[in-house]
């Protein structure tokens, strides 16, 4: 099972306390894989699973605490083995209405092959 980092970066370097983004914006993953995120912003982030509306963050989490300015997360979070290939959109908790502040996992699974 792979470790995979996300970074949690400011959408503006001159800002770093400002709006921020996830990057890579999708990460491909299969299940039991874990995933934590470095945050190099200068504000606490949690990412947090979208509720079924995918607008809204889901009503239980993964887990994975907030995750201060410098830092990186504590807990990972160990994806969910799925039936089928699946997309999980997930945001900052903290700035659910902050459009720069969404992601996605790709959860695949085989891993990919390459020709």
């Amino acid at each position: 099972m792979p470790d995979w980092s996300i970074k949690i970066t400011p959408v503006s370097p001159s800002n770093p306390t400002g709006p921020a983004q996830f990057d890579p914006a999708t990460q491909q993953c299969l299940g039991s894989d874990n995933i934590s995120w470095n945050n190099q912003t200068g504000s606490t982030h949690q990412p947090w699973p979208l509720g079924a509306d995918g607008k809204t963050p889901a009503a239980t989490g993964w887990g994975v605490d907030p995750v201060p300015a410098g830092e990186s997360s504590n807990p990972a979070y160990s994806v969910d083995t799925p039936t089928a290939n699946t997309t999980v959109k997930y945001c900052c908790k903290i700035h659910p209405d902050v459009p720069s502040e969404v992601g996605t996992l790709d959860v695949l699974l085989a891993p990919p092959t390459f020709s």
